[in-house]
């Protein structure tokens, strides 16, 4: 997970960055409080010093224990996840939260090496997909 900071003037600012992941809701809490009762991983790093006009920050890679994964129509379920990112500085006079919404899956692909064949593979099980300039064989 990366985190963008953007900041108008070019001074360096001291803090710290905390993230929650949450199920999806259409409400997210505000408070810390409420959002790390309903994480389903959370944390902060601190001792960040962003010191350039745009910064983007690596938290890591996260886990999140029990991960429902999303299938494409037809295929299953699209459960999603919120993550939460707020930056706030050393002496709280600053602070800035963002948030977006995903889902958890893998995505492959094959080539058989005889037939030339492709095949697109999600969550490890291959997909048949149709849609534009799809044209069936007998045409």
């Amino acid at each position: 997970v990366t985190a963008t900071y953007h900041d108008s003037s070019n001074r360096s600012i001291d803090g710290s960055y905390s993230y929650w992941i949450t199920p999806y809701s259409s409400h997210l809490p505000q408070s810390p409080e409420l959002l790390e009762s309903s994480a389903l991983a959370s944390g902060t790093i601190y001792n960040v010093t962003i010191d350039q006009h745009a910064a983007d920050y690596h938290l890591g890679n996260i886990r999140i224990p029990k991960a429902k994964l999303w299938w494409p129509h037809t295929h299953g379920d699209q459960p999603l996840y919120t993550v939460q990112v707020i930056f706030r500085s050393s002496d709280n006079a600053y602070e800035s939260r963002a948030d977006t919404t995903f889902g958890v899956r893998t995505v492959s692909s094959e080539t058989g090496a005889a037939s030339k064949s492709f095949t697109l593979k999600i969550n490890g099980h291959p997909i048949f997909l149709a849609g534009g300039n799809w044209i069936t064989a007998d045409q």
